[in-house]
């Protein structure tokens, strides 16, 4: 997903042996000092962080607890952009509640505890997960050409992610669409490619 998503992405390392909790990962970063995101940027970051639950959903027709911490970091993200940044459909900021039971001492939590940010945060998770799992249909190719490399090499760095990406074949686009109610979607273009 970082590979398709934000090509401003430093992909590090991408690694099937166990770490701590991980049993695989990919570790990457901004490729410049960052201080501030735009929401395109960070809707990037919800997709990329959804790529694993997605994954799993294509290939293995369920999901497992593993991609538990990227959905953690997803809802902080999405809760940000919600309660703290006026990126959806309020320009309330949740930081600005006090003496309340809302009171919490982080803004996620703030967003969360109350029922229409947290419906405002699932809208927003939700919708960013149906793209990623057509963007993932549309390329399995290439999550298939990073598998069989793992299951070979165990670990890639660098420049090995993005030589096995670039000889699996170009990425398929996926058109975002959003509709009169604002759910988006995605659309895969007919026969439209984008060189990698």
């Amino acid at each position: 997903m970082a590979w398709l998503l934000a090509p401003t992405r430093r992909l590090e390392v991408l690694s099937i042996i166990k770490r701590r909790d991980a049993l695989g990962m990919l570790a990457h970063g901004d490729r410049d000092e960052v201080y501030t995101r735009s929401r395109s940027e960070m809707v990037a970051l919800i997709r990329i962080a959804m790529g694993g639950q997605v994954a799993e959903e294509l290939f293995f027709n369920d999901v497992s607890t593993g991609p538990g911490g990227d959905l953690l970091y997803a809802t902080n993200v999405a809760a940000q952009m919600v309660g703290a940044c006026g990126m959806d459909d309020t320009l309330v900021s949740y930081a600005a509640v006090q003496g309340s039971a809302l009171n919490d001492q982080n803004i996620v939590g703030r967003v969360l505890a109350d029922s229409i940010g947290r419906d405002q945060v699932e809208r927003l998770l939700q919708q960013q997960r149906n793209h990623v799992r057509s963007l993932l249909r549309a390329n399995q190719h290439l999550v298939a050409a990073l598998r069989d490399a793992l299951v070979e090499r165990h670990e890639l760095i660098g420049s090995e992610i993005t030589a096995v990406l670039e000889a699996a074949g170009p990425s398929v686009v996926v058109d975002e669409v959003i509709d009169l109610r604002g759910d988006a979607t995605a659309l895969v273009t007919p026969g439209a490619h984008q060189s990698i």
